[in-house]
């Protein structure tokens, strides 16, 4: 009996242990730079089809003309394998040109950009609606149909795109709207005033959303405390008990004049926060409850002289991809 009792005891504290070492392994113990590769000017936005590996980039050349802007398609590697839109010459929705704001990926590999339309005047300038529209591409980058919200009066600027349970999600201040993929009906959705989002800037400023597989929607843009000193939020909103609380980032600084920070984040498989931070130059990890686990400098080849500025990240598996802002270029990093 005593050993039966001796064994049984050595299972449970083996079963512990196991669990343990399960948890530990969820946290990365480092997060290392592998290589880089370059993109049209000015990338902002990164989506991923996880299945196959294919990433789409969002970006726009100033140097042409603002209104210039393409989604490219790279492998899991970085070699761009097409342009799978050209807004200068898209000719298959309602107006003259877009601009993507932000792109994301449903799990049926359907591509949604969040797009600011344009009207070109007959005195060749350009006007904005109201509102702004969505464009659909299946998976092979054929275009499927156009999302027209343009005479939605929005007030605000929508910054990013979610997609979750046949709905999208797109950011807009404070007000979340839900747009469903059937019938295209948008229900708006209130975040909650709370104390703890008085020192972030929530109302005119949030730069991207990403919801898990339980619904629940993570936000991220500035923060501020005083006029010059920046940093970055997480706002986790619960839109079943209209629960939000938010979390900040580590990495603060200051910048005289500061102008508007553009942090980007991603959720992981195992629900930990990515949150790669604009101004701060780093990625900062959290887990889903925001409470800080590592932080991350991010440099160009460990290059501490370039200064970059990480605009959005996106995840597959081991790998995490860091756009570059400053630099034309998208990061690739490996956690181990």
């Amino acid at each position: 009996m005593n050993m039966l009792k001796v064994n049984i005891l050595l299972i449970i504290i083996a079963f512990f242990v196991f669990s343990c070492d399960k948890e530990e392994d969820s946290v990365p113990k480092s997060i290392n730079y592998i290589s880089s590769f370059s993109t049209e000017k000015r990338p902002h936005a990164i989506a991923i089809n996880k299945e196959h590996g294919y990433l789409y980039v969002a970006n726009h050349n100033p140097s042409i003309n603002v209104y210039s802007s393409k989604i490219q398609k790279f492998n899991s590697e970085g070699i761009l394998l097409k342009t799978t839109v050209d807004f200068t010459t898209f000719d298959k929705g309602n107006f003259s040109r877009y601009v993507p704001i932000d792109i994301t990926i449903d799990e049926n590999h359907n591509l949604y950009i969040l797009t600011n339309p344009l009207i070109k005047q007959p005195d060749e300038t350009w006007t904005t609606p109201t509102g702004y529209c969505i464009l659909q591409f299946d998976y092979n980058d054929i275009f499927q149909k156009e999302f027209d919200l343009s005479n939605i009066d929005w007030e605000g600027f929508p910054s990013s795109i979610a997609y979750s349970d046949n709905y999208v999600f797109v950011t807009n201040g404070r007000i979340i709207k839900r747009i469903s993929i059937e019938n295209e009906q948008v229900l708006n959705i209130s975040l909650p005033l709370n104390e703890d989002t008085i020192n972030t800037w929530l109302d005119i400023h949030t730069t991207d959303m990403a919801i898990n597989s339980e619904g629940t929607i993570y936000l991220t843009g500035q923060a501020a405390f005083g006029f010059d000193s920046i940093g970055c939020h997480i706002t986790k909103f619960d839109p079943q008990t209209n629960k939000l609380n938010t979390s900040y980032s580590k990495g603060w600084t200051w910048m005289l004049y500061a102008r508007l920070n553009n942090p980007g984040l991603e959720i992981s498989s195992d629900g930990n926060i990515y949150l790669a931070t604009f101004y701060v130059m780093s990625l900062e990890l959290f887990n889903g409850n925001g409470e800080f686990i590592m932080q991350n400098d991010i440099r160009i080849e460990n290059d501490e002289e370039v200064e970059t500025r990480p605009i959005d990240v996106a995840l597959n598996n081991s790998l995490i991809y860091i756009v570059d802002y400053f630099n034309n270029l998208v990061l690739i990093y490996e956690e181990h």
